[in-house]
């Protein structure tokens, strides 16, 4: 079985500061997978499960006891250095103020505030400059007229590129060598342009604007910050008002986005590297195809003889062979060179967006590849959500034990709607009795004591209708009538991971014309049923509160 959780080394100190970081978090990773039940326990008895987990619970408090050892080291060390520099440079003291002598307008002195204690890195640093004392500079008489800077500009710069000949790739170059260059190159295209190719273009020079000696002229994300830029240059006479709100509004240049694009059903299943573009594999048989393999004779038939005592044998076929193959899912997106550079925040709101679609599509294609593989059966509903939906629960995992005559502490497997838990919350916050006595922890553990594990997915097979609909004026939207969720023993399903082929930016002819380019990819994957049972089944649910159904009573009337 693999492990629980990561191994952890005999000496914590050998490893840097990252490698403990990152070991830390792949312990607490594997820990909450544990906690929330959607951890592969595979055969592990309870007990055992509970000591692979204090032992990964001990070593993440030696991690963080490491941690806080070096960082007091840390700051043991810079107080060190602070000391030894002061040593070599003490820190210059002011000469006292005479308390008594008065204040330049002839009001008596302020009280000297105190002044803060020194930084140990900052003295470090300020020994390590070396800088000679500076020599004040003589006072200015107050008739003079302030002399004005002469006003900075960005500096330009031309170098050579790839294609340059006879040049090294960014060497400054002057305008006559890039009239010179550029006539050399048209001359290497006397051939003529290949048959096919539209267009061609060749970067002979670079010229670049470097705008770091005047960042006061550079406009960044901050709409506040550049309107200040702005106002330094222009001054406040540009814009005169003559009441109301005449100034241009600040603009607001963001894209919020809520959806992700999370993969809970891959990450649900054991996945596997489909080198070859899928996988072949025997569909396995079940314990209901084992006939006249087994039999039994009594004492009394084999006493008998003949036909009485003839023993049965059960001929064994090959079985049928299955391929799986991966499948295609792509994304493509095209932008405007123009609107990119100018507006970069809508390509970055809608690159995201696109990135959850492309979760949504990849999760509803595996959804729906169990669903073909599930016997699907209905749940009537029963009371209210929890009488429900755990009711038959409980009932398929030993149906499923029953019919495969599992063991009894072998996991199986329950995938659920995210809203499951949600649905089965607002129902015991409905009925009379400890409304808020129970919570998910609660129901995550009653179905870990039944030996069902379940994991969650978020968006649905199709046409299913477990995704809420877009909320509209009126009526509250209620939680779907039916839950739709699988149960199969673990390991039944594999995920199939084929690759991904990123290709980037793309451009042509066509695109370059429109000065547009396309941001395009595509990803390889499928899913494979290699187990002997799964369900699909569609509950028909509804959070009411009920503990019980209504019953009718029908009793004898005595005369």
């Amino acid at each position: 079985m693999e492990p629980l959780f990561p191994e952890i080394p005999a000496d914590l100190a050998a490893l840097s500061d990252d490698e403990l970081a990152n070991l830390l978090s792949e312990i607490e990773t594997a820990a909450d997978a544990v906690f929330d039940g959607s951890a592969n326990v595979g055969e592990r008895t309870q007990t055992e499960v509970v000591a692979e987990t204090t032992a990964a619970v001990e070593a993440i408090e030696q991690i963080r006891a490491e941690q806080d050892a070096r960082a007091e080291q840390a700051a043991a060390d810079a107080q060190a250095l602070a000391d030894l520099a002061t040593r070599i440079r003490p820190v210059a003291e002011e000469e006292p103020a005479d308390p008594d002598a008065p204040a330049p307008d002839g009001d008596p002195a302020p009280e000297p505030e105190p002044e803060p204690a020194p930084d140990p890195q900052a003295v470090a640093a300020a020994a390590r400059q070396r800088r000679p004392a500076a020599v004040p500079a003589p006072a200015r008489a107050r008739s003079a007229e302030p002399v004005a800077a002469p006003e900075r500009r960005p500096q330009g710069t031309l170098v050579a590129s790839a294609e340059m000949p006879g040049m090294q790739i960014g060497q400054r170059i002057s305008r006559q060598e890039l009239a010179e260059a550029m006539m050399r190159k048209r001359r290497s295209f006397e051939g003529g342009i290949p048959a096919g190719v539209e267009m061609e273009k060749h970067t002979i020079a670079t010229f670049s604007t470097d705008w770091s000696n005047v960042p006061e002229r550079v406009l960044g994300n901050d709409p506040i910050e550049n309107w200040d830029k702005i106002q330094a240059v222009v001054g406040d006479e540009a814009l005169v008002a003559s009441g109301g709100l005449c100034a241009p509004v600040t603009p607001y240049y963001d894209l919020m986005v809520v959806s992700e694009n999370m993969r809970p059903v891959r990450d649900a299943l054991p996945t596997f590297n489909a080198a070859r573009g899928g996988i072949r594999f025997m569909a396995p048989p079940v314990l209901s195809a084992v006939t006249t393999a087994v039999g039994r004779i009594t004492a009394a038939a084999d006493g008998l003889g003949g036909t009485n005592a003839t023993k049965t044998c059960q001929t064994v076929a090959c079985p049928s062979q299955t391929e799986v193959d991966v499948a295609i899912i792509f994304h493509c997106l095209r932008f405007g060179n123009l609107g990119t550079r100018a507006w970069p925040e809508q390509v970055a709101q809608f690159t995201t967006l696109t990135e959850a679609a492309y979760a949504r599509t990849a999760e509803i294609a595996l959804l729906d590849a169990m669903a073909a593989a599930s016997t699907a059966v209905t749940g009537a509903q029963v009371g209210g959500a929890v009488n429900t939906l755990l009711g038959q629960l409980v009932t398929a995992a030993a149906g499923q034990r029953s019919r495969q005559r599992m063991n009894p502490e072998r996991m199986i497997r329950a995938a659920l709607p995210f809203w499951a838990l949600d649905l089965l919350i607002v129902d015991l916050v409905r009925q009379q009795f400890g409304r808020f006595e129970t919570g998910d922890a609660d129901l995550r553990a009653f179905l870990a004591s039944e030996g069902i594990s379940p994991w969650f997915y978020q968006d649905g097979p199709t046409g299913a209708g477990q995704i809420f609909g877009a909320q509209g004026a009126g009526a509250l939207l209620g939680f779907p009538s039916t839950c739709v969720w699988f149960l199969y023993p673990e390991g039944s399903f594999l995920y199939l991971d084929g690759g991904t082929l990123e290709l980037g930016v793309v451009r042509d002819s066509t695109l370059n014309a429109t000065n547009d380019y396309t941001i395009f990819g595509e990803g390889f994957e499928n899913l494979a049923f290699i187990g002997p049972e799964s369900l699909k089944v569609t509950s028909t649910v509804c959070a009411t509160g009920e503990v019980t159904l209504p019953r009718t009573l029908s009793c004898a009337v005595g005369p």
